[in-house]
């Protein structure tokens, strides 16, 4: 049984979503939900969860006054001492199948203290955009994206300095030897997740990121305008305790050791896209035609996937997603690789080469649409200073 504790204060459509979604999501793993109402200032929220735990659907904790998320959290970490819990924000979204990886995930690898799923909002967890926080694109709902990720990350995952918050597996045996959050120094919340990874890797624990698992994170729902100061605050304490962590973090942005799991993902999601992959490419380092290009791919943006293949000397060295909020990049070499480049290629569905330059096309490149099955358009570019 894995105890999903879920605090909660403010933001009714966003609880009753992360809730909802809790409670619905089909897993194997056994589960029990615990929400915790912190005095909450919207009565349709404490009307709500009052109306789960009478149908048995929760077990409530209410409290007369506000205590805080790092308050929240240890007391109902403590309801259970044999369980390992996720903590998850109220403003979180889980798909089915959601916990099963998580907890698969955890007993994969010895010395698992916690980890965190993949988020659109969730620092060194993001997608698609690394470090970043990210919208859904439009018309990708959360469940096709979390099965996408299910299916092309299955069983991986990455070890990362610290867990994210917003969904965080705690084994027990981990709080049982550390120690429960710092309610003392971090009780306002922002901060007491990564003091507790940096306790438990002096002890000689791991976290994670699940690589096969997606959870949608809205964030700033409860803590609203006040978060910034929360985080300074927060952060000034972690920096005093923990002088290496900066620069560890640092040192993982730099390495990205998760991008190969958000590649896989892009590859996906651009082959089961239900637009047309329109690749535009040219043999040129030439500004004018790449400008050309991002042009006409953001006139189409809603309508095409544009992707550009660009390499001085033909070799198409670089190929881009150029959807705006998507950082896709592949290498993609044509001369030297060509057949990596066109399975590549082929994965994705390309279904039309649009080429572009000063000249005609190199035969490398002159030949790509017959190498992938598709129709050819060839513009040839003039720049008049």
């Amino acid at each position: 049984m894995i105890d999903v504790i879920i605090p909660v204060f403010r933001g009714f459509a966003a609880t009753r979503r992360s809730i909802g979604t809790a409670l619905a999501a089909r897993c194997s793993e056994p589960r029990q939900v615990i929400a915790i109402d912190d005095a909450s200032p919207e009565p349709r929220i404490s009307e709500w969860l009052e109306g789960l735990a009478r149908r048995g659907e929760i077990q409530l904790l209410r409290h007369r006054e506000n205590r805080g998320f790092v308050s929240s959290v240890n007391e109902a970490m403590r309801l259970h001492g044999d369980r390992d819990v996720v903590l998850l924000n109220s403003d979180t979204e889980v798909c089915d199948g959601w916990l099963d990886r998580l907890a698969a995930c955890a007993r994969r690898t010895d010395r698992v203290a916690s980890l965190s799923p993949f988020s659109n909002n969730a620092t060194i967890c993001s997608y698609p955009l690394f470090a970043r926080s990210n919208a859904l694109a439009p018309g990708q709902g959360v469940a096709a994206l979390d099965a996408l990720f299910a299916r092309e990350n299955a069983g991986a995952s990455v070890e990362i300095p610290t867990t994210v918050g917003f969904c965080m597996l705690i084994a027990r045996r981990a709080l049982d030897e550390v120690g429960l959050f710092d309610e003392e120094a971090f009780g306002a919340g922002y901060g007491e997740e990564v003091d507790f990874c940096m306790r438990a890797s002096r002890a000689g624990y791991r976290h994670l990121l699940c690589a096969d698992t997606f959870v949608y994170h809205e964030g700033e729902v409860s803590f609203g305008g006040s978060g910034g100061a929360r985080r300074q605050h927060a952060q000034a304490i972690v920096d005093a305790r923990y002088p290496a962590f900066q620069p560890t973090v640092h040192a993982f942005v730099q390495a990205d050791p998760p991008r190969p799991f958000r590649r896989r993902v892009d590859i996906a999601r651009l082959a089961t896209s239900p637009r047309p992959r329109i690749l535009h490419a040219t043999a040129e380092a030439n500004p004018w035609v790449e400008r050309h290009v991002r042009s006409e791919a953001a006139a189409q943006a809603g309508h095409v996937e544009s992707l550009f293949l660009q390499a001085s000397d033909a070799s198409g060295s670089s190929l881009r997603w150029l959807r705006a909020g998507e950082e896709f990049e592949a290498t993609c070499d044509l001369a030297a690789k060509r057949a990596d480049c066109l399975s590549l290629l082929g994965r994705i569905g390309v279904s039309e080469v649009h080429l572009h330059g000063s000249r005609e096309p190199p035969p490398v490149l002159a030949s790509l649409p017959a190498a992938l099955g598709v129709a050819a358009v060839t513009t040839l570019h003039q720049h008049v200073a």
